[in-house]
Formats: C-alpha cells, sequence, structure tokens
C-alpha cells in the first residue's frame, strides 16, 4: 500500500481501537487478516474473538494470546498487559503495510519472540521519516512509553500536506 493508503487505514483503525478502549474492549488480535477493506476503502475491524473487556481503563489481565508477528512484548514477557498492547499491535500492522513484510520476521515463533523482545525490526529506506517515527512510537517496548490513542491523529504522520 502507499503511504496515503496507509495513512486513511491506520487513522481508521485508530478511530476504531479509540472507541474500543472506550467500551473498555482490548481486542488482542490487531493484525491483516482482522482488517477488512470495503471497495470503497472502509476500514472494518474483524475477529474477536481474543477480546476482552476490562473493568476499569487502568486494568490489566495477563492471558497469553495473540498472533505471533502482532503480540506486544509484555504477552511475550508473561506480564500483566492493558490497552496498550492494541497501540503494538497497529505498528506492527502499520510496518507491514508499509514495507510488504512482517515487523518482526524471523524463521520460528520463538525467534520473532526474541526479536520482539529485543525491539529489532526493520525499517525500509523509503518510507517517510513522518511514518519511521510515528512506527517508532508504537514500537516502543515500554507500553508507558507508547503513543496514547488520544494523541496518535496529531502525529505530523496524519498532516494531510503528505503524499
Amino acid at each position: 500500500l502507499t503511504e496515503a493508503e496507509v495513512r486513511g487505514v491506520v487513522k481508521s483503525l485508530v478511530d476504531a481501537l479509540i472507541y474500543l478502549r472506550n467500551e473498555r474492549i482490548c481486542h488482542r488480535d490487531i493484525k491483516a487478516s482482522n482488517v477488512l477493506l470495503t471497495e470503497d476503502f472502509r476500514i472494518k475491524l474483524s475477529d474477536f474473538g481474543l477480546a476482552t473487556r476490562l473493568p476499569t481503563p487502568e486494568s490489566t489481565t495477563q492471558t497469553f494470546c495473540g498472533s505471533p508477528n502482532y503480540i506486544a512484548p509484555e504477552i511475550v514477557a508473561r506480564v500483566p498487559y492493558g490497552f496498550s498492547v492494541d497501540v503494538w499491535s497497529l505498528g506492527c500492522l502499520m510496518l507491514t503495510c508499509l514495507s510488504g513484510i512482517p515487523a518482526f520476521e524471523a524463521p520460528s515463533v520463538p525467534d520473532v519472540f526474541k526479536k520482539i523482545s529485543r525491539g529489532e525490526y526493520f525499517v525500509p529506506d523509503n518510507i517517510s521519516f513522518e511514518a519511521k517515527d510515528l512506527i517508532a512510537g508504537l514500537l516502543q517496548s515500554d507500553p508507558l512509553h507508547r503513543i496514547p490513542l488520544h494523541r496518535m491523529l496529531s502525529h505530523p504522520f496524519f498532516k494531510p500536506s503528505l503524499p
């Protein structure tokens, strides 16, 4: 996809994740195959089989779940996590859409988890500075340092003047 197309996809997903967070729902399986695209380029988030409703916005859970290339490091580490795992997965999805390869590609699932734990991902040179910066903000290993959903759409990547 082009950056302009990815911008539209990510914006729609941010809107969806803000809605889910307001409903205290953590999707826990944001990935390419769970994002449906209509002919008029509207985004539909699907497969809520792993989703959970958390009692409060500050609540955490510990279930080990998700799709290997999109799992946040706190899930890999098996420590309590919250809504920010969906922000991480969004970063993985964004990078995959822009590069055409999984963010944490490796020959085996354990190797994928090692790369996730180390924050080792590759961003191609042909991706804009703004996209790289947003991806870096989404793929922060420490969930407290990830860009919060409510600030995401003010990131320079979403400026309409970008190609």
